[in-house]
């Protein structure tokens, strides 16, 4: 974590607060070559556990760490809290969700993903586990309240990237982009309102400052989003918040020699427009288990029953939701998300559609070259060559990079013929 960059946690501890986290914090990322010895969200706060959860649930509790967190505060100090649960994060106990009484027949299964019984139960534990956090949500206001802190203590309450299906997470499509976002502040902001701004998660931190009665630094490059939560309107605020800008590079290891499949992206009231730069690459992770960090075919796309069944549909009839999660995609993509909420239709090759694109695009590197963006300045090599410390394909054995190069020869050995084991029982191994 460079030391150069400011947080807001930074800058509250500096004026005063008192700073925790518990749970998933900042990560994945490494600390040891810069100065910070705890995780930029604070310091954490997860001794207090269940001795007792059921299969996929952290046993950290959450809510009485945070009421931990609180004991220790001197009375008149104010706060800053994360608390960043594991929960909906897979992996799931199969089969949790429907045995706790959900009704199969009642879940909504996505247009873009098979409507079957293994996709409605895999669906059913995503479902158990948000219950999870909620609960945990629940209790921790509870802990508020009853502190009389509540009425003046701002809440936000969001996620950090779209469910762990096929095509949602780990995509630019709003499955996998656009969160949940819920902000609640008794004393200050008029409760039941629906706002429909557009906003980005870099907005929170300025956000948080300006609450604090905190300037906010240059470094930032987030806009408060203050005046929204202080106006009593409801719809669009402002009119300048009408789209926002978004991007991926790496989500894991998943290509020949870690190379990245990149997108960028703007997403209007109207349109969502994407541009992949390197469309002959598989934008879930390469077919041959080889190239995947956990040594399976299309490494990008959480393990999973629902994993499984779109992949068993690339032979039959339905191989288009086979496509859609793991197919290649053409440089351009353009959708109307009104009358394609799903993104399943992309538009961008059409002739009646040509100025949509044209007009987009021209927005989207504009901001690209303005914002000196590698992909357009001809400094790719930024994310190519960046240093990656986590779990590689073959060349570690699928295991941690940082493990394997304190490995003897011999034990690098034994590594890669157990790997290579693995890999050549998949009817993928081999698959340009």
């Amino acid at each position: 974590f460079p030391d150069e960059l400011v947080t807001y946690t930074d800058v509250l501890t500096d004026h005063g607060y008192y700073v925790g986290l518990t749970g998933k914090g900042w990560g994945p990322g490494r600390l040891e070559h810069s100065s910070r010895t705890y995780n930029p969200a604070g310091k954490s706060y997860d001794s207090i556990r269940y001795r007792e959860v059921q299969a996929g649930v952290s046993k950290i509790n959450y809510a009485e760490n945070f009421k931990w967190f609180l004991a220790g505060k001197p009375s008149d100090q104010p706060f800053c809290f994360w608390m960043g649960t594991h929960e909906p994060h897979r992996p799931y106990e199969e089969g949790s969700g429907l045995r706790s009484g959900k009704n199969a027949d009642q879940i909504e299964v996505p247009g873009f993903l098979p409507d079957t019984p293994e996709m409605r139960s895999d669906l059913a534990d995503y479902y158990l586990k948000i219950e999870w956090f909620d609960k945990q949500l629940g209790r921790a206001l509870f802990i508020l309240d009853s502190l009389e802190l509540l009425d003046n203590t701002l809440i936000v309450v969001t996620s950090d990237d779209g469910m762990p299906f096929p095509r949602a997470k780990s995509n630019i499509y709003d499955f996998g982009s656009r969160m949940p976002l819920a902000i609640m502040w008794p004393g200050k902001i008029k409760p039941d309102r629906t706002v429909s701004d557009f906003i980005s998660l870099i907005n929170l931190a300025p956000t948080f400052l300006e609450a604090a009665g905190i300037n906010i630094p240059e470094i930032m490059s987030g806009k408060s989003m203050m005046p929204l939560l202080v106006s009593e309107k409801s719809g669009m605020i402002d009119p300048a918040r009408n789209f926002v800008f978004m991007g991926k590079e790496r989500h894991a290891w998943c290509q020949p020699g870690g190379m990245i499949y990149p997108s960028r992206a703007i997403r209007s009231e109207d349109w969502l427009f994407i541009r992949n730069f390197r469309p002959d690459l598989w934008p879930a992770g390469h077919p041959d288990p080889r190239y995947n960090y956990n040594l399976e075919p299309f490494g990008d796309v959480d393990p999973a029953i629902s994993k499984n069944v779109t992949m068993l549909l690339e032979n039959t009839n339905e191989h288009n939701y086979f496509d859609l999660a793991y197919g290649k995609r053409p440089a351009y993509e353009l959708y109307d998300v009104h009358t394609d909420p799903l993104q399943l239709n992309n538009i961008a090759g059409s002739n009646e559609y040509k100025s949509i694109v044209d007009s987009l695009n021209d927005v989207l590197t504009g901001y690209l070259h303005k914002t000196e963006d590698p992909r357009v300045t001809g400094r790719d090599s930024i994310f190519e060559k960046a240093p990656y410390y986590f779990s590689q394909g073959i060349e570690t054995g699928g295991i941690n990079w940082l493990i394997w190069k304190d490995k003897t020869p011999e034990e690098q050995k034994k590594i890669l013929d157990e790997a290579y084991k693995t890999v050549r029982n998949s009817k993928y191994f081999g698959r340009k």
